[in-house]
């Protein structure tokens, strides 16, 4: 009785002195630091208390044998246990993260679990330390104790800062004056439809307050509640139970994934942070102090280290720390769940089975989690190399002690060997088959060292480390597969979301007319470009830079510059090939940003640098082309016997594509462009490769189709050529449109196009 009396009297002092801390320094700016130092103090005190012994509720509630079914005194110490793991934890993290979602946890779970955990304290002293334990001081209890009285200190802190109390104590609820009114209007009519509500406007914080629950569960806690569950099949050699275990290490990942992905970085690092220390927890439940005490009892194995690991490089951003993990961990983890080598065959809730796939689940997908959510950047070649080398110095060392240990145990100097990464036992070579038990048996080399007899299976370890690495690499290129497949998916749907808008936009501006009509009917025989500007990328240079011009029916419009003056940026995003940064382009009415299908109908397009299939032949390629425009039978054959007799392709055009010269490759492109009879056709360079006779017809076809009524727009290097065939002309140099003319008022100046050219060109130089 006298020991209760001086763990109540130090629960107490703890709680009062630091409750003072924090109230005395809340005016100041000092508290941030104040709250960051009690919950280091409170997590040390839970640190001592958790690692200097077992939790004696394991044996003294035999839930091992015992169903906890009707035993509710049983069942309130396990839910103590956890729970105050779970507030415990979720106190310490709190002065690290501006998450709001944080006080309400804190006020409305931590808080009754601890007032419970007081109330309750003999029993919770049975359950983790044993029958009479509360009746002597010892080390643990005192750290049990100073661990609650810093969290309640804690707790009342929080509420004291972050509750409204006039509010909480005299609220008034506002009539409804009309009853019948409020209810037929009332938004949500059922429980359902509120739940649902509920779900989606909270399902973050609560998706955050399952993983505060269920991260730090003690792995004898399912055993505990549902009894020792037997099932007439084994957990391995991939049987059912074995295969949905396997499911749910890469359905949980992806679930945490769409979570928090658009989250803000300290909401996901919170939930990553409070996974990895609650699982830690967990793991540490066979890890205590004592078991650091021989070294055969060290987490040595690769899963163990990624529990270590995680929580490290994640408060301290260790990033080439982290990398180890990715590459070397995931490996190891993936490995062991498809070759698990747990003993226990009949019971899928038990301690051992539970605390394996808490390890490996952890070990599997939590590295993957950081590169997803953004914590660490995605790993390059080097990163892999590095962590290659850090595993080859740590395979030797375990090599070593492997060795070490089974000499000494072969002359009684230590009761256990040890088997880290399982290079010493046969257990993967068992796995393999017979081939790797025999090379493991037939390559074996000893040495005696102090005289201890190190043995080594130089061949089987040496096939071991390089299928290991072989295994990390063909993981990596697996998740770089996934993360293309990912950003690609992220682009489709925010391409989609843009295009949406636009849709929306185009319905308003139309204001009822079909989606097939003119934006601007007005302009139905124009090519219009508004403040049209132009940027690749992150760049800060503009490629075009606030470009206005119109081009009317009936005309063809010379467009003139040096080379990367953009003009080829232009006539692209014309034509739709690449997006437009800032303004407008209207093809013959049609906005080019969001009626791009109805603009490019009206376009034929003569690029500098083609792209044919080339092994198609020139007729089946045409016919392809006129095929996407819908170009009837009738009109197709016209213009194809038309085109191909004007450039001199009869004889070859029943050839493959890939047999063509230069120039007739690009015949096949004009001949591509006219197909349809578009109103607008541009062409950028068209006359590059040409021979004089094919030079001579195309000016002729650009003739003719200005005399129909249409815009042809052409860049070009031939200045002779733009003079004698163009009405007008345009030059542009640095991304800026510096003038638009006609050749006629040119030629009343009395200069030549090229004179005007280099004047316009140098005195843009000399600005």
């Amino acid at each position: 009785m006298h020991g209760f009396i001086y763990y109540l009297i130090i629960f107490l002092t703890a709680g009062t002195i630091f409750s003072l801390n924090f109230f005395v320094v809340k005016k100041t700016n000092k508290l941030a630091a104040v709250l960051k130092i009690v919950s280091i103090c409170l997590a040390v005190a839970f640190l001592f208390r958790y690692m200097l012994g077992d939790e004696a509720i394991r044996d003294i509630f035999e839930l091992s044998n015992t169903p906890i079914v009707g035993k509710f005194k049983n069942f309130v110490a396990l839910m103590c246990v956890w729970f105050t793991y779970s507030s415990v934890l979720l106190l310490c993290l709190y002065p690290f993260f501006k998450i709001r979602q944080l006080t309400t946890f804190i006020k409305y779970f931590a808080t009754p679990i601890l007032i419970l955990d007081i109330c309750l304290l003999s029993l919770n002293f049975t359950a983790i330390m044993g029958v009479n334990s509360i009746s002597k001081l010892t080390l643990r209890g005192i750290c049990f104790v100073i661990e609650l009285g810093i969290a309640l200190g804690y707790c009342m802190f929080v509420w004291a800062t972050n509750t409204n109390w006039k509010i909480l104590f005299f609220k008034r609820t506002k009539q409804v004056e009309n009853k019948e009114e409020y209810n037929k209007n009332s938004k949500f009519k059922n429980v359902f439809v509120r739940i649902v509500h509920f779900f989606k406007k909270h399902y973050v914080g609560i998706v955050t307050f399952v993983i505060i629950i269920l991260s730090p569960i003690p792995s004898y806690a399912l055993q505990g509640l549902f009894g020792y569950l037997k099932l007439s099949y084994t957990l391995t050699d991939f049987t059912l139970p074995h295969r949905i275990i396997l499911y749910g290490a890469i359905i949980l990942p992806i679930i945490l994934h769409l979570t928090f992905k658009r989250q803000e970085f300290d909401v996901k690092k919170f939930n990553l942070l409070f996974i990895c220390l609650g699982t830690l927890i967990t793991f540490s439940l066979t890890n205590k102090f004592d078991s650091f005490e021989n070294l055969y009892d060290w987490p040595i194995h690769l899963c163990n280290t990624a529990m270590y690991i995680m929580p490290i490089v994640l408060i301290f951003n260790l990033r080439k720390f982290f990398y180890f993990t990715y590459f070397i961990n995931v490996a190891g983890a993936l490995i062991a769940m498809l070759m698990p080598d747990y003993n226990i065959a009949h019971n899928i809730l038990s301690r051992e089975i539970v605390g394996f796939y808490v390890n490996h689940y952890i070990a599997f997908f939590m590295p993957l989690l950081f590169v997803s959510l953004k914590m660490f950047e995605r790993p390059k070649f080097k990163e892999f190399l590095y962590s290659i080398a850090g595993f080859a110095v740590y395979y030797v060392f375990v090599l070593i002690v492997n060795a070490s240990y089974t000499g000494l145990f072969e002359l009684g100097k230590v009761t256990r060997t040890t088997d880290f990464f399982f290079t010493n036992s046969d257990f993967v070579a068992d796995k393999l088959g017979k081939w790797c038990e025999n090379l493991r048996d037939n390559s074996v080399a000893s040495t005696v060292v102090k005289g201890v007899k190190l043995t080594f299976y130089p061949l089987y370890q040496l096939l071991f480390f390089v299928c290991y690495i072989g295994i990390g690499l063909i993981c990596w290129f697996i998740y770089e597969q996934m993360h293309e497949l990912t950003i690609t998916l992220q682009d489709i749907k925010a391409k989609k979301q843009v295009i949406n808008l636009d849709m929306l936009a185009l319905s308003q501006k139309l204001n009822g007319r079909s989606f097939k009509e003119p934006m601007n009917p007005e302009n139905g025989n124009k090519l219009i470009l508004k403040d049209f500007t132009k940027k690749y990328g992150n760049s800060n240079v503009f490629a075009v830079k606030d470009a206005n011009l119109e081009v009317i029916g009936g005309e063809i419009f010379g467009f003139l510059g040096p080379n990367g003056a953009g003009k080829s940026t232009i006539i692209k995003s014309i034509v739709g090939i690449q997006p437009i940064t800032k303004g407008n382009i209207e093809v013959c009415g049609y906005d080019v940003g969001t009626q791009s299908v109805q603009s490019k109908r009206e376009i034929g397009y003569v690029p500098d640098h083609y792209a044919l299939y080339e092994k198609l032949t020139g007729r089946e390629y045409i016919n392809y082309i006129a095929d996407l425009y819908n170009v009837s039978q009738k009109d197709r054959d016209e213009r194809i016997t038309n085109l191909v007799e004007r450039l001199n392709l009869r004889t070859a055009f029943d050839n493959q594509i890939k047999t063509y010269s230069h120039g007739m490759k690009q015949k096949i492109a004009i001949i591509a462009a006219l197909v349809h009879n578009p109103k607008v056709w541009i062409l950028d360079e068209p006359l590059t490769g040409l021979d004089p006779d094919s030079i001579f017809q195309v000016k002729e076809c650009m003739k003719e189709h200005k005399q129909k009524g249409n815009i042809v727009f052409f860049s070009s290097h031939i200045i002779d050529v733009v003079e004698r065939i163009c009405d007008r002309i345009a030059i542009i140099k640095k991304g800026n449109i510096l003038v638009t003319k006609s050749i006629e008022e040119i030629e009343e100046s009395g200069k030549t196009l090229e004179e005007f050219y280099m004047n316009t060109i140098s005195e843009e130089q000399k600005k």
